[in-house]
This record gives structure tokens, C-alpha cells and sequence, in this order.
């Protein structure tokens, strides 16, 4: 009658399991990227989801102010073995889809219904859209619709990589109760924020394939250090006036991506590509 042997227990073992399979140590090194580029972090704590009224645990909250503008990120982390990448497929982005949102928070009453109303019916947040040019998602460029966990067998990472992005869209749905009242926190009279979902994988771990409007491939899958993905989520939110507030794209990066990406959000070109020029007049020497 055969054996079976396993390797003894060892507390490099438990070491080398625990970071390999929770990820710990990409959302540690994660967290340090995000506090070297001047961002305040708040790492694994509970919050309602908006939408299931669940408890949920974050992986991390970001942000980052730049005077009358802000970004939040609700960033999750993955770790996807090795062998095991993300393919993305991608088509150009269509003009449709070419705008983003900022939400807009302001010490007046941005609802301009009845002249004389109670505080609590005063509306003091709205969403604002940016189009074509004026978008940080611009038009023809490549934009993520559909993906695959590539697996050679028995694999059950595709759940999870839906769940942490799912997770990542609802801790972005729970951030805007913070923006809501951001003109508060920063004491001015108006500012505006951008609300960003995230997922951060290993690298080597995102690869694209990239289509024609046709549907025609464009040459072989090649890997890349971050990916825009198309989700269109509305997001309500009982203070808002006016229209819902539009998560318009979740990105999904590697640890150089993110580097990267966060660099180029608080430099003045990020900046104007990602606010309208109202909030940005006071940050010109940013």
C-alpha cells in the first residue's frame, strides 16, 4: 500500500503559503507604492456595500488633494499565479464611451428648486461629465470589454478575479458618500473629485488582445502594465442632484502600472485631463 508524504510544517512554509495565496504582500507592497506618491491610505477595514447592505472588507482606500481637486482610489489586490494571466480583449473606444465623471461638491445648494427649504433637503454634490477631448478616456483608443483567466486545467481563479473587481466598483460606490463632502473636508467652497476603481495584479499577469471596430484581431497578445476596462456603473446617492454618478471605467494595472498610472494623475497633465479647468486654475504651479 503506497504513501503519501507531505513536507513537514515549517514557519517558512506557512510564510511562503500565506503571501502566495491572500496576497498580502502585493497589497502591502501596494500600500507603500501608493503612501510614496503622497497619498493618505486607509488598508483593510469594513464597510457597508451600498447595494447588498453587506458587510465587506476593502483591501485599500486612497487619496490624494491637489487645492480645489481630489482622487480617490478603492484599489484592490490580486495575486494571480504564475502561468495563470489576465487576457483582456480590447477594441477601440467608441465616442459614446469617450467621458468620465468628477462629482462636484459645493457649500451651496446646488438644487434650484424652492427658494426656502430645510438644510436637510439642500443638495450640495452633483456629478459633471467630461466628453471626447475633454475625457480622460479618449475616443479610438484601445478599451477593455471582455476577459479571460487563462487556466490550463482546473483553475477557480476566474471567480475571484470577478469578486475582487466587483469589490473594487462597490468600495468606489461607498466612496462617494465621502466625496459628497469633500468640500468640507478640504474647507472651501467647492472642489471636485475623481472616483477611481482599481485591481492590482503581479507582473507578467495582464496580456491583451487587441481588435479591430470589425471584430478583426490586430496582431498576437502581448503583455501590458495596465488595462482600461469598460464597466458603466451608476452609482445613486440620496445627497446627489441631478444624475447619478457614472463610474465609467475600472483599471486594472501591475505593481509598474500602478506606478506609473498614480504618477501621471497628480502631475498637472493628469490633472487637466482628469478635472475641468474651473477646479483647475489654482493648481497651476502644481
Amino acid at each position: 500500500m503506497s504513501q503519501q508524504y507531505s513536507a513537514p510544517l515549517t514557519p517558512q512554509l506557512i510564510k511562503d503559503q500565506f503571501e502566495q495565496r491572500s496576497g498580502f504582500a502585493l497589497e502591502m507592497r501596494t500600500l507603500q507604492a501608493l503612501k510614496a506618491e503622497g497619498f493618505d491610505c486607509q488598508h483593510g477595514l469594513l464597510y457597508v456595500d451600498p447595494v447588498t447592505d453587506r458587510d465587506r472588507q476593502f483591501d485599500l482606500r486612497a487619496v490624494a488633494y491637489r487645492k480645489r481637486c481630489c482622487i480617490r482610489l478603492a484599489v484592490e489586490c490580486k495575486g494571480v499565479r504564475e502561468g495563470n494571466p489576465l487576457v483582456f480583449g480590447r477594441l477601440p473606444r467608441s465616442p459614446e464611451e469617450s467621458r468620465h465623471q468628477v462629482l462636484v461638491s459645493s457649500a451651496n445648494d446646488l438644487d434650484p428648486g424652492p427658494a426656502v427649504k430645510a438644510p436637510i433637503y439642500e443638495k450640495h454634490a452633483k456629478a459633471e461629465t467630461l466628453f471626447g477631448k475633454e475625457s480622460l478616456y479618449l475616443r479610438d483608443q484601445p478599451v477593455a470589454k471582455t476577459y479571460l483567466h487563462y487556466s490550463t486545467g482546473n483553475s477557480k481563479d476566474p471567480d475571484e478575479i470577478h469578486v475582487r473587481w466587483m469589490q473594487a466598483v462597490a468600495s468606489s460606490s461607498d466612496l462617494l458618500v465621502s466625496a459628497h463632502d469633500e468640500h468640507t473636508r478640504m474647507e472651501i467652497d467647492e472642489c471636485a473629485t475623481f472616483i477611481l476603481p482599481m485591481v492590482v495584479v503581479p507582473e507578467g499577469s495582464l496580456w491583451v488582445i487587441d481588435y479591430a471596430s470589425s471584430g478583426e484581431p490586430l496582431g498576437d497578445p502581448r503583455q501590458e502594465n495596465r488595462v482600461e476596462f469598460a464597466i458603466f456603473k451608476s452609482v445613486s446617492g440620496p445627497k446627489l442632484y441631478g444624475e447619478d454618478y457614472l463610474l465609467s471605467h475600472l483599471e486594472f494595472v501591475t505593481e509598474k502600472g500602478l506606478h506609473s498610472r498614480i504618477q501621471f494623475l497628480l502631475s498637472p497633465e493628469g490633472l487637466r485631463a482628469v478635472f475641468p479647468k474651473t477646479y483647475l486654475a489654482q493648481n497651476a504651479d502644481d
